[in-house]
């Protein structure tokens, strides 16, 4: 039920800059958090309205850096607040809005991992020789 009603949401969000500018094809930039989800939802919204969707995945720092210096997206999802904000702050959209909401995992290949009783304990393990992070500064 709750991805029916996701798929919904994103297909009138994907849908209003069409009606607005009446395109054949809608330009998207997906903060690479998305991907997955947004494939799904671009191929449903594709099927239900014959317009191409032509997604530009990557972090939400690279993409606003690419919409200040002019990349023509119709819609930008974002991972964070911030840079929408920002895009309207400094003119370059009429609005913002919140489409989702993310929480931070930990994960790992080992299945013994995740049976530790909280995450401190499980990054205690002397057999996690790495550890990996997006750099917060364009991969919020």
């Amino acid at each position: 039920m709750k991805k029916t009603i996701l798929v919904v949401m994103m297909l009138s969000i994907l849908a209003a800059p069409f009606h607005v500018f009446a395109q054949d094809k809608l330009s998207v930039a997906v903060a690479a958090n998305f991907i997955s989800a947004f494939k799904e939802i671009a191929a449903a919204f594709e099927e239900q309205t014959g317009v191409k969707v032509e997604a530009t995945f990557s972090s939400t720092g690279n993409l606003y850096s690419q919409i200040k210096n002019g990349a023509p997206y119709d819609v930008f999802l974002s991972a964070d607040e911030q840079r929408p904000d920002l895009l309207q702050k400094e003119g370059w959209t009429d609005g913002t809005f919140i489409y989702a909401r993310g929480q931070a995992i930990l994960w790992s290949a080992d299945p013994n991992f995740c049976k530790a009783p909280t995450w401190q304990e499980a990054l205690k393990n002397n057999r996690i020789k790495k550890i990996s992070i997006a750099n917060p500064v364009t991969a919020p």
